[in-house]
């Protein structure tokens, strides 16, 4: 009888430990190892820093998921580690880790086998798992069939996705070799990968769908262009040299694809170059110019902006201008996270009556969406 009790207290703890989500190995990076070698298994990573706000909604929404839990504790030894902390580090740099959260799918010998990155629902999550298991749809063997010469279409076509969705740094260069093989790109499918892939303002791609933006707007909407313009002007910053910018030529492609608007996004690549390189003092100038010329009703780009301030500036009177795209974007979007920034700015600016009112604001706001507001807590403790 006592045996019997043993064993069912013995199954309800573990079916209590799969139900309560992924269990993570927290054991050293060369343990982790020798036991996926010895298990055959692969190495699950939670890829994290502490800071990042998608990761804290995985840990808190999905890796809790009995299903997901069941799954990757089956079929995988899971681990969660920070990037910027401790073994995470050289491990960051080992499997270029570069956007949050990532998830690494490694084996015993230290190879990555399948990567994606970003928050991810459960019922995809769980898709993630199954493909990282199948060696024919996994990244590491589709890189590998790449190097040995395979360029079917169809098979070009899946891993240009799959590095996309693993955000390796040559998924346009396949996209781009794919469409090569294209005799048409006006199909479904291919307005799709140009739509997705589009970034340099100089590629073929981004050329052809700037040139043919009623095809591309009856199937995606002008809304979704419009953002994907505003995505290829922002990303185009980054093409710049740090030090010696050639804004001349890229103002005469800007003018080339769209004359109406090239002032504009000249102006807001500049900014964004000038963040990019750091030179805080033009940085706010410009910005401020900016947002003079061009007033913006767009809550998410004003909350950047001003949180950009929050950060990086010092000056009052462009810390006041940063206030106001802060309130501008609350009215426009009532939300926690354009409060809490409004907080910050007026804590920052030493205004403790107005910061106490966004924080506690923001906090009510966070409690119904669901929000970590830890960090407004730490600034309400701040003014105490």
């Amino acid at each position: 009888m006592k045996k019997t009790l043993v064993v069912i207290f013995l199954l309800k703890c573990s079916l209590a430990l799969f139900s309560q989500g992924i269990a993570f190995d927290h054991d050293s990076w060369q343990n982790l190892l020798a036991k996926a070698k010895k298990d055959n298994k692969i190495i699950f990573v939670d890829a994290y820093t502490t800071w990042c706000g998608p990761c804290k909604m995985m840990s808190k929404s999905v890796f809790t998921d009995s299903a997901v839990g069941a799954f990757y504790n089956k079929n995988f030894i899971n681990a969660k580690i920070d990037m910027e902390k401790g073994e995470g580090i050289d491990l960051a740099e080992t499997y270029s880790v570069q956007a949050y959260p990532t998830f690494l799918f490694i084996d015993g010998n230290g190879v990555m086998q399948h990567r994606s990155v970003g928050y991810q629902e459960p019922p995809m999550f769980l898709t993630l798992g199954k493909t990282a298991l199948d060696e024919e749809t996994r990244i590491g063997t589709m890189n590998r069939r790449y190097e040995e010469g395979e360029r079917k279409p169809d098979f070009l076509y899946r891993l240009a996705y799959a590095k996309y969705n693993a955000m390796e740094p040559d998924a346009t260069n396949i996209a781009e070799e794919y469409l090569k093989s294209q005799s048409d790109w006006n199909t479904p499918d291919n307005l799709d990968l140009i739509y997705e892939f589009s970034g340099g303002l100089q590629s073929s791609m981004t050329k052809y769908m700037l040139s043919n933006k009623d095809r591309f707007n009856t199937r995606f909407g002008q809304a979704a262009m419009n953002r994907k313009i505003d995505f290829i002007v922002n990303n185009a910053a980054s093409t710049l040299k740090a030090d010696n910018p050639d804004f001349e030529s890229l103002k005469a492609t800007l003018v080339s694809l769209d004359a109406s608007t090239a002032d504009q996004n000249l102006l807001k690549i500049k900014k964004n170059h000038l963040k990019r390189t750091k030179n805080w003092a033009e940085f706010g100038n410009v910005s401020v110019e900016y947002f003079k010329k061009y007033p913006s009703n767009n809550p998410q780009e004003l909350n950047a902006s001003a949180w950009d301030f929050y950060m990086y500036i010092d000056d009052k009177k462009q810390l006041e201008e940063a206030v106001y795209w802060a309130l501008q974007a609350i009215k426009i979007d009532n939300r926690y996270y354009c409060n809490d920034t409004a907080a910050a700015l007026y804590t920052k600016l030493g205004n403790k009556v107005k910061a106490k009112k966004y924080i506690q604001k923001a906090i009510t706001l966070a409690k119904s969406e669901g929000a970590d507001y830890s960090e407004t807590e730490a600034l309400k403790e701040k003014l105490k």
